[in-house]
């Protein structure tokens, strides 16, 4: 089977959670092949390589043309669908590729939704919003615009229901091929984790927001299944009106074999409090800091950052919130987490916002107990979750003072990772289902199919209908 990937500035050019995921997914299904369709916002190396990946697409998609006037109605209601936030309709995502800023279409939508909404806000300032959020839609669609290339393969698999999902919808009808849709994130969350951060007004969060919303939607509505990776995105999903039948949850693994609790005692002076994550406002670094800050006011113990700066500015801040509080952090840089894990006493994830983090698991896998931020999954896997950084660090505290209590916790955890949590049952699954979706349109294929036999018989006996009918009128007349 041939499966084709949908990547978001993600996997293969990234690292990360849900790089790391497609990349243990794409390994270890040895029985399929696999092409990545990838875009981006910058030239960026390949961070990974896999022997059944026959065909990679990185897109850059500031390198997309938006030239062209295009299709007045086409564009006129893909534009107004998204800036209402609605589901766009499928004629028009079939001709999506004719959509285009220049069109007369573009202005009369954006021109009517800022009339009637009375947006609070210049016409200047709202009509070059409008042009940067849908531009970098339509850079990626023109990136496609070439379905041909995309079509030989069995399923699309997006990893996630914004541009991804949108893409794929695009692809699914043009091609005649299945689409799978997983979320791994929760997409209008950490939407509004970048509006505080950029300290955006409301009448340009408004329309953000409702632009993402349609193409959430839209990709809802043009999925074959989606793949929430807890129930605690489906959840979410049937909130925003998913169809529950459509489900179909795959909870995340990870190789309990390779993390695993060491064999060798630990041998240290200090108790240490670390996280694996990467450098990023979402991932809640300046809440880490701060939760350390107390916890270092009753018990003297390191903490310790293990992964990549992905924000530099970012990471500027942290060290800076570290130096005002007095608290030492190791940034230890991108390392293979493993031997951080076997070092850790507690794990402490501050995240802001989270799909099922890979790194909890494998430090639950490695016997290390977690406490979490209430977000995501979190509470679902986590040793404890919290709801306030003083909460945290009392938590913290408590398993820091606790050996007996540790250690149990930790047991606790590698069982679950062992039985929940494994890459062999997620492979098992994604297995099942890539064959399940495989197999249903394989099935309407061969219902819609007619061989010429079938054809020749349904022909004579409209033939034999007809002459019948005449004969009819015939005897009635005479």
């Amino acid at each position: 089977m041939h499966i084709t990937i949908i990547s978001e500035g993600a996997y293969p050019v990234t690292l990360g959670g849900v790089s790391i995921w497609t990349h243990n997914l794409i390994t270890n299904l040895k029985g399929h092949n696999f092409a990545v369709l990838c875009f981006t916002i910058e030239h960026r190396t390949l961070m990974y390589d896999s022997g059944n990946i026959d065909r990679i697409f990185i897109f850059d998609l500031n390198e997309q043309p938006l030239t062209g006037k295009g299709d007045k109605e086409v564009t006129y209601r893909f534009v107004k669908s998204l800036l209402e936030g609605k589901v766009v309709e499928k004629e028009v995502l079939i001709n999506a590729h004719k959509v285009s800023i220049n069109s007369e279409g573009f202005w009369k939508a954006i021109e009517e939704f800022y009339m009637r909404e009375n947006m609070d806000m210049e016409f200047s300032k709202y009509f070059w919003t409008c042009i940067d959020v849908i531009s970098y839609v339509l850079r990626a669609i023109r990136a496609i615009k070439n379905y041909e290339k995309f079509k030989t393969t069995d399923i699309y698999l997006a990893l996630n229901s914004g541009l991804c999902g949108i893409i794929g919808s695009i692809l699914k009808l043009r091609n005649s091929v299945p689409l799978i849709i997983t979320e791994h994130g929760i997409l209008l969350k950490e939407i509004e984790i970048w509006f505080e951060k950029a300290n955006l007004e409301e009448p340009i969060r408004k329309i953000w927001r409702n632009i993402f919303l349609s193409m959430v939607m839209t990709s809802y509505d043009n999925a074959d299944v989606l793949n929430p990776i807890s129930h605690y995105h489906m959840d979410l999903e049937v909130k925003l009106g998913a169809d529950r039948r459509k489900i179909w949850v795959i909870y995340p693994g990870i190789n309990t074999f390779r993390y695993r609790p060491s064999s060798t005692p630990k041998r240290k002076q200090k108790l240490t409090v670390g996280v694996v994550t990467r450098i990023t406002p979402v991932k809640g670094i300046k809440e880490f800091i701060r939760i350390a800050s107390k916890i270092k006011k009753s018990i003297d113990c390191d903490f310790t950052v293990v992964g990549p700066v992905e924000d530099e500015e970012y990471y500027k801040e942290c060290i800076e919130e570290m130096e005002k509080l007095g608290v030492k952090i190791n940034f230890v840089g991108k390392k293979d987490p493993l031997p951080y894990y076997h070092i850790f006493d507690v794990y402490l994830n501050a995240s802001l916002s989270e799909g099922v983090p890979l790194a909890v698991l494998e430090a639950m896998s490695c016997g290390v107990p977690t406490v979490c931020s209430d977000v995501g999954a979190c509470r679902y896997i986590a040793s404890a979750v919290f709801n306030s950084e003083e909460e945290a660090a009392r938590i913290v505290i408590r398993l820091l003072m606790d050996e007996r209590r540790r250690k149990a916790l930790g047991n606790m955890a590698r069982k679950r990772a062992v039985r929940e949590f494994s890459l062999r049952r997620m492979v098992s699954e994604y297995d099942t289902l890539f064959y399940s979706v495989f197999s249903s349109k394989r099935k309407e294929r061969i219902t819609e199919y007619e061989s010429p036999v079938v054809k020749l018989v349904k022909n004579m006996l409209k033939v034999k209908e007809i002459v019948l009918n005449k004969t009819a009128i015939l005897t009635n007349r005479s």
